[in-house]
């Protein structure tokens, strides 16, 4: 009879036998094991993603920051506000976009797969120009914890029809591409602008300030900052006056 300490070790060995030795490990050539270690440390220190990860990317109209509020068949406006100390989501401009930061704070554009940036002072009235060739462009954009960042995005939604614009020699242009014209007004409260022959496009005023715009025959617009800080403009003759009681910058953008 076999001595039973014996049958127990036999018994005991194959019920406690590891696992890895049931199957075969593939011995992994030292190059592996290098790119390894090399993905875990930017990881840990917080590398920027891999083109791989673009399925996180989201359309703009998506981008809880952003919020469509109106469309037509030239533009489709966006009211942008990002908290102090937040970012928005990577997401994808698929079309060319203007726009004008509405409130001083401090900000920068982060695009996808590129290391972080500092923010940088974003002065209300700024306007900024962004193209989208091709599949358009990812980024996110990051907000220091001072204050919030708002500003206004009006996205081009046709293409640039070439024609020819007004001249309005008592204006000065502050920006001017194949794709838009932008003029640039600050105004002391009561003060208004000379007449100006526009095409198509949007009126933008900042936060706090209330505008009126008075077209050729007589019609007044008012634009109050504090309510919906921008308007649709249709071709036309229009001037603009300052009835807040402090000073404001104002813009008028043609959609060539």
């Amino acid at each position: 009879m076999p001595n039973s300490d014996n049958c127990w070790r036999v018994r005991r060995s194959r019920y406690v036998r590891p696992f890895f030795a049931f199957t075969s490990v593939r011995r992994r050539p030292p190059l592996f094991y290098a790119v390894l270690c090399v993905a875990c440390c930017m990881v840990a220190k917080g590398q920027p993603p891999s083109l791989t990860e673009k399925a996180d990317v989201v359309e703009v109209e998506d981008e809880p920051s952003h919020h469509a509020t109106f469309t037509n068949s030239s533009v489709r406006i966006f009211e942008v506000n990002i908290p102090a100390g937040h970012s928005t989501l990577y997401h994808r401009h698929r079309r060319d976009n203007f726009a004008v930061v509405l409130t001083d704070a401090e900000a920068f554009s982060q695009e996808f797969g590129e290391p972080d940036g500092t923010p940088t002072p974003r002065q209300a009235g700024k306007l900024y120009f962004s193209e989208a060739s091709g599949d358009g462009y990812v980024h996110r954009v990051v907000v220091s914890k001072n204050r919030s960042y708002r500003l206004i995005d009006v996205e081009l939604l046709q293409p640039a029809s070439h024609r020819a614009l007004a001249t309005n020699p008592d204006a000065r242009i502050s920006l001017e591409n194949e794709r838009v014209r932008a003029f640039t007004f600050q105004l002391t409260p009561g003060a208004s602008t000379p007449p100006m022959t526009l095409s198509d496009g949007v009126l933008i005023v900042l936060p706090g300030s209330v505008i009126e715009q008075i077209a050729d025959g007589g019609e007044v617009v008012r634009v109050d900052g504090a309510e919906r800080p921008w308007q649709w403009r249709k071709e036309g003759k229009y001037s603009l006056r300052n009835v807040s009681s402090e000073g404001t910058i104002v813009v008028q953008l043609e959609i060539k």
